[in-house]
């Protein structure tokens, strides 16, 4: 701000007014001004690289091996059984795996009986015996028979 100081008075010195926009035509759009926000300024604007397109092989089950690769491969037509000839043991010479364990089809005793199941299938869901009779519920439909209610 210039000041002249001594005998004379002091004026500040005032930047001048702003000019304006011109007037805008009747029927017309006024342009649109840039958002300033901090939302905006923060967006990173990544342009959209061109998705690739790869031209997809089908491979059916009942392809033919090629004679380079026949007497490598061998193609398994159904499940078997696999039989460890030695147990599978680790750097310090413990028993990592000795047979793949049998399953079992063991009967899973619920903590409900049928008649305590129907009751809480009919509670409000906000009741713990509710969620126990859906969780129940759930077992029955994953493992059917093997699910026992308790007597």
């Amino acid at each position: 701000m210039d000041q002249v100081t001594g005998d004379q008075t002091q004026v500040p010195v005032v930047p001048p007014a702003p000019i304006p926009p011109p007037p805008i035509p009747p029927g017309q759009v006024p342009p649109v001004q840039p958002m300033v926000g901090s939302v905006q300024k923060e967006q990173l604007v990544i342009p959209a690289k061109p998705q690739e397109k790869v031209a997809l092989k089908e491979v059916s089950e009942d392809m033919e091996l090629e004679p380079a690769v026949e007497g490598w491969v061998e193609q398994m037509k159904e499940e078997r059984e696999i039989s460890l000839l030695q147990p599978v043991t680790d750097d310090h010479g413990q028993v990592v795996l000795a047979n793949a364990p049998s399953v079992t089809q063991d009967k899973i005793v619920v903590p409900l009986t049928s008649q305590g199941m129907v009751q809480g299938l009919k509670r409000s869901v906000t009741d713990g015996a509710r969620w126990l009779a859906e969780w129940v519920k759930r077992l029955r439909q994953m493992f059917g028979d093997r699910v026992v209610f308790k007597r």
